[in-house]
């Protein structure tokens, strides 16, 4: 298990996909909730709420992860699409504290 803290930082519009950058707004915080275990999905919206409009076309997200009771690999990706092969943005140690944008 791992407790993690993800603030979105901007997105891409469609029009023509630009950068939109956005002050860091914390998107999921489970250090004072339920962590997230291994082998589980946790979906966290996005589009519509924190200033990302539903028509974003991507995400750019900072993502920490501490105090993992294992080493484990943490992937983020679109829901409903699973990357193949699969990549991790986030490779934790045993107690450690990382963080990654993605």
């Amino acid at each position: 298990m791992i407790l993690v803290d993800t603030n979105i930082l901007g997105y891409y519009s469609t029009a023509g996909s630009r950068y939109v950058p956005l002050s860091p707004r914390r998107i999921l915080d489970t250090r004072s909730g339920s962590p997230v275990s291994s082998a589980s999905d946790r979906n966290v919206p996005i589009g519509g709420l924190n200033g990302v409009p539903t028509s974003a076309t991507g995400v750019v997200v900072n993502t920490t992860g501490v105090n993992a009771s294992q080493t484990l690999n943490l992937e983020v990706y679109p829901t409903g699409f699973k990357p193949s092969p699969r990549s991790s943005v986030l490779n934790q140690q045993d107690a450690m504290s990382w963080r990654t944008s993605s």
